[in-house]
């Protein structure tokens, strides 16, 4: 696992911290404090470990963001999230399979803004899932749940036989007037995932370096 006190201080990008699964509160308030050292401005984490690190990054300057994956029942989800939210959360990466994102923003826009008043949605997408010629689509959908951002997920990197950076350039390459908000990425421990990306933004659409930003795993036995 890549250790907090090593995110990719001495590079360009805008990092967050992906606390994974599986630690107790001596590990979570580790990662706090390095969070606050290395002025990290969000960290995402399971939905229990929220209530234990908001006190310790209330007021500093640093969003927590809950991880949910929508199943088959909307009513379900809605109730974690606003559950997340009473417990110090500053907003969700809702994880949704692409092919269920048209259902669940056609029941979720109504209500979209009364749940996340004054909160963050990001809608999380496994880039695999998403082909060249769906972006558009996925872009259309998310402008209609008025989505902060979207993050990407490499869940399975293949290395060379993967189409990942393929993958990112199609979304570069229609992502100009069709998504204004954030574009984060989770591309796991491989930093050179992080590289080809920051090289790919930078070469095709430079004016969203400044909304790009990748999580960067820390801490966490699971």
């Amino acid at each position: 696992m890549i250790d907090g006190e090593n995110i990719l201080l001495d590079t360009n990008v805008c990092v967050g911290t992906w606390c994974t699964g599986g630690g107790d509160a001596t590990d979570l308030a580790r990662v706090a404090e390095n969070v606050i050292a290395q002025k990290i401005p969000i960290v995402s984490m399971l939905p229990e470990n929220v209530a234990t690190v908001w006190p310790w990054l209330e007021n500093r300057g640093v969003k927590i963001y809950a991880r949910l994956y929508l199943g088959a029942d909307v009513a379900d989800i809605t109730q974690k999230i606003n559950t997340v939210f009473k417990r110090g959360a500053d907003g969700v990466q809702l994880f949704v399979r692409f092919s269920d994102l048209a259902d669940f923003v056609s029941q979720m826009h109504l209500i979209r803004d009364d749940l996340f008043f004054n909160k963050d949605l990001f809608i999380g997408i496994d880039i695999d899932e998403i082909g060249p010629f769906d972006w558009p689509v996925l872009f259309g959908l998310l402008k209609k749940i008025r989505t902060d951002g979207l993050i990407l997920a490499l869940t399975h990197d293949n290395g060379d036989d993967s189409d990942f950076v393929g993958r990112v350039y199609a979304m570069l390459g229609v992502i100009e007037n069709n998504f204004d908000g954030m574009i984060h990425f989770a591309t796991g421990l491989t930093t050179s995932r992080i590289d080809q990306v920051a090289r790919l933004v930078h070469l095709i659409a430079p004016d969203y370096l400044s909304r790009t930003m990748f999580f960067i795993s820390s801490v966490g036995r699971g």
